[in-house]
């Protein structure tokens, strides 16, 4: 597995996601909701062996230095792909960004096994703080 760096607006990004925020099955993953870029997003987009998307978080970045992770898309929620992803983040905003993330309720426990507390629910969301880089076991 590799993970591209991608600007919100690259013709790059573009053609790695397109074909999946386009597929219904996605949207339906997504609960039906659009996914969106602009030029303050920056793509972790995780590819596999045979350079297919499986995973990507888009990170918006406001001028308050703050990070969010928003509108996501993980293929089956593998552990391995979830932890590479989170880790490039982690290195990317290495205390520069106060890091949040709007997460998917199936995935809330990946979220708080490093390091995220909710601090709101609705029924399907969950907005969640990094609050520490736990050093639990990732295997």
């Amino acid at each position: 597995m590799t993970i591209e760096v991608l600007e919100g607006q690259s013709d790059r990004l573009y053609s790695l996601v397109a074909p999946l925020v386009m597929d219904r099955n996605v949207l339906r993953q997504n609960h039906n909701y659009p996914f969106w870029t602009s030029p303050a997003h920056l793509w972790f987009v995780a590819l596999n062996q045979r350079n297919e998307v499986v995973a990507f978080f888009p990170l918006e970045i406001n001028g308050r230095n703050e990070a969010r992770i928003n509108n996501y898309y993980m293929k089956q929620a593998r552990k391995n792909v979830f932890y590479a992803l989170i880790d490039e983040i982690f290195a990317y905003c290495n205390r520069q960004y106060s890091l949040s993330a709007v997460v998917l309720m199936q995935h809330k426990a990946l979220f708080e096994s490093v390091g995220f507390q909710s601090t709101k629910e609705w029924r399907l969301y969950a907005k969640m703080e990094y609050i520490q880089k736990k050093r639990a076991s990732r295997r």
